[in-house]
C-alpha cells in the first residue's frame, strides 16, 4: 500500500481523497502550509458525503472560526459555490449545514447536518448528541503554536473523544471511524506525538528523506 500511496494530485496539493481511502484508521499530516490539508478534507467530507466533526484543541479556537471572516469553509464556500455555516447546537457544539436565506433575509440551515464542530478541550459537551452516522473526524491544527496552553493527557482527550463517537463499530461489522489530524507546523514535538510515542518514529521519516510512515499494528500513518 505504501508504494502506491499517491500523497499529491496533479496540481501538487494533498490527496486528500486518495489518502482517506488507506487502511490506516489514525491520519496524522503535517508540515508547511499552502498544501491544502484542511481545504481537500473538508472538500472530500462535502462531495463524498462523509458526515464529520470538526475539532480543534481549545474552545477559544472553535468560537473564532465561527465567525465568518474565520470559518474553515470561507474559501470553500467561495470556489464551488456552497453556503455551508457553522449554527449552535449548545454553548459548545455546532452544527455545518448548508444555508439559504429566510424572507427577511437571514441566513438559515437547510437540509441534513453536514457535520459537527466542537473542541477537544470541551468534548464532553457532546454527550446527548447522536454520532452514529458520523463516520470521520478532523482534529485542525493538532500540533500547537509555543504560546498556546497544553491540554493536560491530549493523547488521552483524544481517543476518549474519538471511542465516544467510534463505539467498537467493528465488532458490528462497520468500518471503523476515520481520525485525520492535520497541522501547518514542522515541529513534531507536540504532546500529541510525544505522548503516542511518535516523535522518534517522525524523526526517523525525516532523516531517511521519506514522505510518510504506515504502522499497521497501531494503524496509524504519518505524513510529512
Amino acid at each position: 500500500m505504501e508504494k502506491k500511496l499517491q500523497l499529491f494530485d496533479k496540481n501538487g496539493y494533498v490527496n486528500i481523497p486518495m489518502i482517506m481511502q488507506h487502511p490506516a484508521t489514525f491520519i496524522f499530516i503535517y508540515g508547511g502550509r499552502g498544501t491544502g490539508k484542511t481545504y481537500g478534507t473538508l472538500k472530500h467530507f462535502i462531495r463524498s458525503h462523509t458526515k464529520f466533526i470538526y475539532l480543534r484543541r481549545l474552545q477559544s479556537q472553535v468560537d473564532l472560526v465561527k465567525r465568518d471572516d474565520m470559518q474553515p469553509f470561507k474559501t470553500l464556500n467561495r470556489d464551488n459555490k456552497w453556503n455551508i455555516q457553522p449554527y449552535p447546537v449548545n454553548k459548545y457544539v455546532s452544527a455545518f449545514f448548508e444555508s439559504e436565506e429566510n424572507e427577511d433575509g437571514k441566513l438559515v440551515p437547510k437540509g441534513e447536518t453536514l457535520g459537527l464542530l466542537t473542541s477537544l478541550s470541551t468534548f464532553s459537551n457532546l454527550r446527548g448528541v447522536d454520532g452514529c452516522d458520523i463516520t470521520a473526524m478532523c482534529l485542525d491544527e493538532f500540533i500547537p503554536e509555543l504560546n498556546e496552553r497544553p491540554i493536560k493527557g491530549e493523547a488521552d482527550a483524544l481517543f476518549n473523544a474519538y471511542e465516544t463517537i467510534n463505539r467498537n463499530r467493528e465488532l458490528e461489522g462497520s468500518d471503523p471511524v476515520k481520525l485525520i489530524c492535520l497541522a501547518n507546523s514542522n515541529r513534531i514535538d507536540s504532546s500529541l506525538f510525544m505522548e503516542l510515542n511518535l516523535v522518534r518514529r517522525a524523526e526517523e521519516i525525516r532523516k531517511k528523506g521519506k514522505d510518510f510512515y504506515y504502522d499497521q499494528k497501531r494503524g496509524m500513518l504519518l505524513i510529512d
